[in-house]
């Protein structure tokens, strides 16, 4: 039995798989040769033939050996616990929470900040000179001219219009708060979860059969 910390299994897993697809790209698993020839692509048949068992018997036991840690791994994720803000949780689901979770709390946060950039983009628009354009179009074709009407009459007809054309956000979920407490729940999370994570990974042991 081979006995080793999670990080090193990651660590182990990560050069494995590297050396398998190196192994399988130089492997020349079989080969084409005439009847009468002796050697197959200048090396004697038996040789190549010993070559070629001894190339697959090494890929072959690279994968049991990364399958086998994979698997520990798995179990060792199911069953360790790691606490995440207060919060208890398997290292599987924590893993899940940073690759899927926060992910999609992220998505949530980035399409209510593009909307909220939107609409304040139109109502800045919409209540700038646009609305001061409409409005003197407005006092002409009602009054003609603002020479022909009195300065109080001018104020409450400009009041009036403002007040039927600004545009408002409509915010129905209160989203400045609700983007606030999201970006902190996720910066949070990430933050803790990260941490969590290494230290486990750093004081949590497998066993390997060798």
């Amino acid at each position: 039995m081979t006995k080793m910390t999670v990080h090193e299994a990651l660590c182990e897993i990560k050069v494995s798989d590297k050396r398998i697809e190196k192994a399988i790209s130089e492997c020349a698993f079989c080969a084409a040769n005439k009847e009468s020839s002796p050697k197959v692509n200048g090396v004697p048949v038996r040789d190549f033939e010993d070559e070629v068992r001894n190339r697959c018997k090494s890929i072959e036991d690279l994968i049991r050996r990364t399958e086998a840690i994979k698997k520990a791994l798995s179990l060792s994720n199911a069953m360790t616990k790691i606490v995440v803000n207060g919060q208890e949780l398997s290292v599987a689901e924590a893993i899940y929470m940073m690759q899927h979770g926060i992910r999609v709390k992220q998505r949530l946060l980035q399409a209510m900040n593009e909307k909220l950039k939107e609409a304040r983009r139109t109502i800045e628009y919409e209540n700038g000179s646009r609305l001061e354009e409409r409005l003197d179009k407005y006092i002409q074709s009602v009054y003609g001219s603002k020479d022909k009407v009195t300065s109080e009459e001018l104020d409450k007809a400009s009041k009036d219009f403002k007040a039927r054309n600004e545009y408002k956000l409509v915010d129905p979920v209160g989203i400045v708060d609700r983007i606030a407490k999201l970006t902190e729940e996720t910066d949070r999370f990430q933050a803790a979860v990260d941490s969590a994570i290494q230290i486990s990974n750093a004081t949590t042991y497998i066993e390997i059969e060798d």
